[in-house]
């Protein structure tokens, strides 16, 4: 995942079949640029929300990124990036 101010760049290179390229608009703000995440773990976490507004919280490319929304207090996903 690459980010930047106003939109994530979420990428998977298919071996198979075509690469997947999803831009995103988010609101950013911080020194992470990009993170590698497993896209399947993401989409899970993503699923069990209801909320179409989801908070990620990046510290760094090496620390686990924190899945939160303001309307489901109870979730918190949490992913551990990848190393590529």
């Amino acid at each position: 995942m690459s980010l930047s101010e106003n939109t994530a760049s979420i990428s998977k290179v298919v071996m198979v079949s075509s690469d997947i390229d999803i831009k995103i608009p988010i609101e950013y703000s911080g020194s992470v640029n990009q993170i590698a995440l497993n896209t399947k773990i993401i989409l899970e976490c993503l699923q069990q929300l209801k909320s179409d507004y989801v908070q990620l919280s990046i510290q760094s490319g090496t620390k686990a990124v924190l899945i939160y929304t303001d309307e489901d207090s109870n979730y918190l996903g949490l992913i551990m990036p990848c190393t590529v």
